[in-house]
């Protein structure tokens, strides 16, 4: 019962009210909101040293992937920062989107050593210690903005990355 109130709660975003309702009407057991927010902190506490190890996992990866994306936090705009690889996603949320996020003692950014992969936002460019990589999602976009422009030469190398992209995908390793 604990774990799927959490569950309707942080992930379907079904307010506490909601989920007290939810369990009376399924169980006629009213549930307390402020029994939900104890487990909450409780399962946020025991989780805490699975999120730091995750932090260490990607600061130690050989690349680690970062972007961001503008979230409402209490009608505010907010970034949602994300940092991942092939095995592990931490994600943060932080008023600011550059160099006050970036630095924060919530991300990883700064500490990453090896290649970081990112969009061509300035900001990733003037912090950390990693070797920068531009994602290739990204630059294709830019490039496709630029041929809307009527760029000829972001026409002639978005078709050129294409092209090494499905080559390197068949290449004999």
């Amino acid at each position: 019962m604990q774990a799927q109130s959490v569950l309707l709660n942080i992930d379907y975003r079904i307010p506490f009210a909601k989920v007290t309702q939810f369990w009376a009407d399924l169980t006629g057991y009213a549930y307390n909101p402020a029994t939900l927010v104890s487990v909450q902190t409780t399962l946020d506490e025991q989780l805490r040293p699975i999120e730091a190890q995750i932090k260490e996992q990607l600061k130690a990866a050989a690349v680690c992937h970062f972007d961001e994306t503008g979230v409402r936090v209490g009608g505010k705009l907010h970034w949602l920062h994300v940092a991942s690889n092939s095995t592990y996603t931490y994600l943060f949320v932080h008023p600011k989107r550059g160099q006050d996020a970036l630095l924060s003692p919530q991300s990883i950014f700064g500490n990453c050593l090896s290649w970081t992969v990112h969009d061509c936002w300035a900001s990733y460019f003037t912090v950390g210690k990693g070797r920068h990589a531009l994602c290739g999602a990204h630059l294709l976009r830019e490039l496709a903005a630029l041929m809307e422009q009527g760029s000829h030469w972001a026409k002639s190398m978005h078709t050129y990355l294409l092209e090494a992209y499905k080559a390197s995908r068949y290449a004999p390793f």
